[in-house]
Parts: structure tokens; sequence; C-alpha cells
């Protein structure tokens, strides 16, 4: 039995979708690099003053080289930080 579907590609719906999809995708990508950067250029600067190291300089010492690592997540307070610094 064949699974016929009714979606149809080129709609308004499904191109307002798509763009909804990819709004979004922008956002979690900002969210994801202002997040590798280690907060902002003054969060660094404050951390590296203080004679410490950054998140991921000491989760990259700790590692092996070579060893995979993946991190889970990097946006979690994304919406907390936008809400303090906006607020």
């Amino acid at each position: 039995m064949k699974i016929i579907s009714k979606f149809e590609n080129n709609s308004i719906d499904s191109k307002k979708h798509n763009l909804g999809h990819k709004l979004a995708l922008e956002e979690v990508s900002k969210a994801v690099c202002y997040a590798a950067v280690g907060g902002g250029k003054e969060s660094q600067k404050r951390h590296i003053e203080r004679g410490k190291m950054l998140p991921r300089e000491r989760v990259s010492n700790l590692l092996d080289v070579g060893s995979p690592f993946l991190e889970i997540g990097a946006t979690a307070a994304h919406v907390l930080v936008t809400m303090c610094l906006f607020s």
C-alpha cells in the first residue's frame, strides 16, 4: 500500500513554515556563535585578566588530542542571557 501525501511543497503555508524555520535556525546559529565566543569580548577579557582559562580552553586541556567531544546545551541559557541583557 502506497502512502499518498497531501503536502504541497509550493503552497503559501509551506513557504511560511519554511521561512519560520529558517529564521529560527538563524537565531540558534547566532546563539551558538555567541556561546562559542564565551559570552562576548568583554566577558572573555575579564576572565583572562583574573588569570582564569576560558571554559572551552579548560575542556580542551582535559581532552586527549584528537579525541571526539560533543557539546550539549551550548545555548541552554541563551534566553536567560538575552532577557538579562535587554530588560
